[in-house]
């Protein structure tokens, strides 16, 4: 039954048009990537699959660049955005003081995907780091476990899982509505705008 749970949730989180294609849980020390990667989810394509060593390894140094160039002033972490190669890199990096330390990784395509603004990016990160901050078997785990990853098995993955696709799906919800009133004030804009010309039309003739 946990497994077929597990399976309907990984759908939910990636067959959104706006699901990202990669996430991943870095512990972190004095908000530097520290270890390998303590959580990770991946989507399998035909034409090849994120879930290998080589491509995990190179979203790990990815985010130890980040965190070096990334300035220490913000108290609530700092979340750094990279293109490349049809995808964006959306890595959070904590405050080197800040209690919490685990950085997180979120990647996006463009192929075969909606186009998605840059501020809607950052928005996922930030939800998700909150839910993360707020998990309070998380932070356990953080605190006492002498385990290097969450694997599949722990409950507390399927958790997690849980948790990340319920904030995909709010954050899709909350996006997709803000598109929709932006809309609307646009198609009243332009309405007005031709009823302004109509009636111009009309005085001149």
């Amino acid at each position: 039954m946990d497994t077929e749970i597990e399976k309907i949730e990984t759908q939910i989180l990636f067959r959104l048009p706006s699901s990202p294609s990669y996430m991943s849980i870095l512990p972190t020390l004095n908000g530097k990537p520290s270890g390998i990667p303590l959580w990770s989810t991946f989507i399998n394509k035909e034409e090849r699959s994120f879930e290998n060593e080589g491509v995990s390894s190179t979203f790990i140094s990815l985010a130890k660049t980040i965190s070096q160039i990334a300035t220490d002033d913000e108290k609530d972490g700092k979340i750094v955005r990279i293109s490349l190669d049809n995808r964006t890199f959306n890595i959070y990096t904590p405050h080197p003081d800040d209690d919490f330390q685990i950085a997180f990784i979120v990647v996006f395509e463009d192929q075969d995907k909606i186009l998605i603004e840059d501020k809607y990016k950052e928005e996922l990160v930030q939800s998700i780091v909150k839910v993360l901050r707020d998990h309070d078997e998380f932070r356990k785990f953080l605190g006492t476990s002498i385990e290097n990853q969450i694997d599949r098995s722990n409950p507390l993955y399927k958790d997690i899982l849980s948790q990340l696709s319920k904030t995909l799906i709010k954050w899709d919800k909350k996006r997709v509505q803000y598109l929709e009133k932006q809309l609307k004030k646009e198609r009243e804009r332009i309405e007005k705008l031709i009823k302004e010309m109509e009636k111009e039309q009309e005085e001149q003739s």
